[in-house]
């Protein structure tokens, strides 16, 4: 994972106001559990979207939630701790 922070001390996402930096991945190992709201992605990853089963996280089709990560058809069974989503989430806009 790549660490990012905003350099100016008065933003919410300095090192001093935010502990957990800007949540930023480079790859897709955490991508598609934690749901990014803001995505951006190369050609290749982008074609890729239909073909991956996880991808329709992105879409909304979740089933449950259990602190930072969401759990759609494709990621087995959520944990017996996490909140049902029966209507999935709002696609993006």
């Amino acid at each position: 994972m790549v660490v990012v922070g905003c350099a100016d001390y008065a933003c919410e996402f300095s090192p001093g106001k935010n502990r957990e930096d800007f949540p930023f991945y480079s790859s897709t190992s955490r991508f598609y559990r934690e749901l990014p709201c803001f995505l951006i992605a190369t050609v290749d990853k982008f074609a890729m979207l239909p073909w991956r089963g996880d991808t329709g996280a992105l879409f909304g089709r979740v089933r449950a939630r259990a602190d930072r990560d969401f759990y759609g058809p494709m990621n087995g069974t959520p944990p017996k701790t996490s909140e049902a989503l029966p209507k999935g989430l709002l696609p993006p806009s």
